[in-house]
């Protein structure tokens, strides 16, 4: 039988993030009945502001609990394998330095895993923009404990998901170095592994959006498209290359066309021109050919990606026009 110091490890990985890390970290303060049951890997990715500092000051309030590991600079993929291997918690979840736990949900999931026994745990999460604007995000996943996922296919974000840590740890799972958006590698390599799921319908994580910089900004993902392609190529190449036992299958095609039809929507979202076409025919082709079953998903998930498709891409260009003016409104709306 394994044995574990700790009920849930917390791996937050944080780079440049003192303006927020200490709404972070402060979400994580409860009485010590339940930090006994935690601990809190602050994961300092060669941050040249105060992140180290402000960490600190938490390593000496609560030295049981918070720990800092300083790191020299290498992107979120290595911040997240270095949480993996320090962990020492019977359960392991991921939290950004820019976002944090609602403190109220984050005591009922902690008695949550005092009895809970399954492989992987869902919870619901709060979008929270820089407006002030909320949108509760349910996962769209039945509620419960389930030992088979074999009629049920949705989008699993980081989020949601909290993971056995050895399951991270035996399976040697491990992100792409040096690029932006892993965390879908992260969610997609463990549903290889996962036996049982639970999902309870708890709001812990607070995932802030519209601050300045951030790498999910729309322009940003277009300036880093490069980053989308890679994620995109490993997830295909882990599912092509790794036995899959188990029932999620669905689950994983369905998130690797989620990944395809976002590298769909950036290329629509730059400037109309011929290059920007053929490029998107050239992966379409190409998609077509190494995963069928993802082309087929993909325009089942997207009415962009379906017209394209159908109307051989002479489509393209007033798509592109129109994926601008909706860009437009959704800036003017979150503003």
């Amino acid at each position: 039988m394994r044995q574990y110091q700790k009920l849930l490890t917390i791996s937050i990985a944080a780079y440049n993030m003192e303006k927020y890390l200490a709404k972070t970290l402060s979400s994580l303060v409860l009485e010590n009945t339940y930090m006994d049951d935690m601990e809190v890997l602050i994961i300092n990715d060669g941050s040249t502001d105060n992140t180290a500092a402000v960490a600190e000051e938490y390593v000496q309030k609560y030295p049981s609990v918070f720990r800092i590991i300083n790191k020299e600079n290498g992107g979120y993929g290595t911040a997240v394998n270095r949480g993996i291997q320090e962990a020492s918690g019977k359960y392991f979840k991921l939290l950004d330095g820019d976002d944090w736990f609602n403190t109220n949900a984050l005591r009922d999931f902690l008695r949550i895993l005092r009895t809970e026994e399954t492989d992987l745990i869902i919870t619901d999460y709060v979008e929270r923009y820089a407006s002030g604007k909320r949108i509760q995000k349910k996962v769209n996943c039945k509620y419960g404990k389930q030992h088979s996922m074999k009629h049920q296919f949705f989008a699993l974000p980081m989020h949601a998901v909290c993971s056995k840590t050895y399951i991270l740890k035996d399976n040697d799972i491990r992100l792409e170095k040096g690029i932006l958006y892993t965390d879908i590698e992260y969610v997609l390599y463990l549903l290889f592994y996962t036996k049982s799921t639970s999902h309870y319908p708890i709001f812990l994580y607070q995932y802030r959006l519209g601050r300045k910089g951030q790498s999910v900004d729309r322009k940003n993902r277009c300036r880093h498209i490069d980053d989308e392609y890679k994620v995109y190529e490993n997830l295909k190449s882990y599912y092509n290359n790794h036995t899959l036992d188990n029932e999620y299958e669905m689950t994983i095609l369905y998130m690797i066309a989620l990944k395809y039809n976002m590298i769909v929507y950036m290329l629509l979202a730059f400037n109309p021109s011929r290059k920007i076409k053929k490029k998107l025919i050239a992966t379409e082709k190409e998609l077509k050919t190494e995963c069928p079953i993802v082309y087929l998903i993909s325009a089942g998930m997207s009415a962009k990606v379906l017209l394209l498709r159908r109307s051989s891409y002479s489509l393209y260009y007033l798509l592109s026009v129109y994926t601008h003016m909706i860009n437009v409104i959704k800036d003017l709306i979150l503003r």
